[in-house]
């Protein structure tokens, strides 16, 4: 992978500051859309040194809209759009990646890979083209998604807001993401595309994703479909180990990704019961073929007196986040702030490895509900009959977003079960 050009880090820059819902806490009363929107607003009207938004101001023009946890003051997913004031063709959606204190985003948007629904925005023949249910509850949670009361396109969905956009000019959206949202970024600009009778009959918005560090969305005739319909720029650290998830050959490199540095048996089986969840989903990376960016072990991160596997996570961490911010040249006290945010509220992941891994761990995650059609819904458990019923009203919500004919259209399995290895509640 060459050096990322100016614009490329702009985009990132945009897809990066998504991350201060995970950095925000709200005054009493207020939501944290209201907490988020001055300091997002602010951030790209006046970027701060070390930025590569410094010198180039952007509008906020749609949210940021944040579905909170039920029970908190937590982001479990935040999205928004901005738009360059020196070119406004330029828009660009931001989705954000996982929340690390957040059970939701790690065990069902990150998680739900052992059960597949398909892709129901591609008519016509061929191979089955299916996204995993994480995948499909984080979509229709971003295609429902509505800003509050006094936040840029308030009321309005991210299909709405851009159907009403002066599309004169041709505008260039460009939808991007990191982590989870490098996942959901991609998916959510292919389903824009597949729907573009209800928002660009004409075809006047050129619509492209640039995704990083994303795990896979899907199988692999849904990954060829999106490479074939969809201009993607894909960023990934060859160290990172979230890009090798849900692929199984990659899955299988990742106890060995900082040997001879570190090597943990916990790695091992924790890597072994990812395999087992994503066993016969056939995950693909989307432009697979993109090479990735060198990165050493950071062997500073070390520390002999801690065991491999906690070595292991902290060096999961640094990968995943520092890496990226290094790369793209972020610098600024906005990025800074995310990137220590991210990084620090790792006792949740860890917590989850370390079970993974058979250790023996103090605690107990809550799963929580997840929001379907605008309603909490318990997360089904495992071997339950009430996970093909959740299946089932996750692809009714998605049927919703479609065009009629879409809406309208059979498939022959609404719910692929490829294992009974679902992360929940026995």
């Amino acid at each position: 992978m060459s050096t990322p050009t100016q614009q490329q880090r702009e985009v990132f820059q945009i897809s990066w500051w998504a991350g201060m819902g995970a950095t925000t806490t709200p005054a009493p009363g207020q939501t944290l859309e209201q907490a988020v929107y001055p300091k997002l607003k602010e951030a790209l009207a006046d970027a701060p040194v070390g930025s590569p938004l410094h010198g180039t101001p952007w509008n906020l023009v749609w949210g940021p809209y944040i579905l909170q946890s039920d029970t908190s003051h937590l982001a479990l997913n935040l999205m928004y759009a901005a738009q360059s004031q020196a070119d406004p063709r330029r828009i660009v959606i931001a989705v954000a990646g996982t929340n690390p204190r957040s059970v939701f985003d790690w065990l069902v948007e990150d998680g739900l890979v052992g059960v597949q629904v398909p892709w129901l925005y591609a008519l016509g023949g061929g191979p089955a083209r299916r996204i995993s249910l994480g995948t499909a509850v984080g979509l229709t949670i971003l295609q429902q998604g509505r800003p509050g009361d006094g936040i840029p396109g308030a009321g309005t969905t991210i299909r709405e807001f851009l159907k009403e956009l002066d599309k004169q000019d041709g505008p260039q959206v460009v939808v991007t993401g990191h982590s989870l949202g490098g996942a959901l970024s991609p998916t959510l600009g292919l389903w824009l595309h597949d729907v573009r009778p209800l928002w660009d009959p004409f075809h006047k918005v050129a619509l492209s994703t640039q995704p990083s560090a994303g795990p896979t969305a899907g199988n692999g005739p849904f990954a060829g479909y999106l490479d074939a319909e969809l201009p993607v720029t894909r960023f990934h650290n060859q160290r990172d180990v979230v890009p090798h998830a849900w692929h199984e050959a990659d899955l299988s490199r990742i106890p060995l990704l900082y040997a001879p540095f570190i090597v943990s048996p916990g790695a091992f089986a924790a890597a072994g019961v990812a395999m087992a969840l994503a066993f016969g989903g056939d995950y693909t990376q989307i432009a697979a073929s993109t090479p990735a960016f060198p990165e050493a072990v950071k062997r500073s991160r070390i520390d002999p007196h801690k065991s491999s596997l906690d070595n292991f996570l902290a060096q999961v961490a640094w990968q995943h986040i520092y890496a990226y911010a290094d790369y793209f040249g972020l610098k600024d006290v906005h990025s800074n702030a995310v990137s220590d945010a991210l990084a620090s509220a790792g006792a949740l992941p860890s917590l989850l490895v370390h079970r993974a891994a058979g250790e023996q761990t103090a605690g107990a995650a809550h799963t929580g509900s997840i929001p379907v059609g605008g309603a909490p819904v318990p997360l089904p458990g495992r071997h339950q009959p009430a996970l093909a019923t959740f299946v089932d009203q996750v692809v009714a919500e998605l049927k919703k977003a479609g065009t009629p004919e879409q809406a309208n259209a059979t498939f022959p399995l609404d719910g692929v079960h490829i294992t009974e290895r679902v992360p929940g509640p026995a």
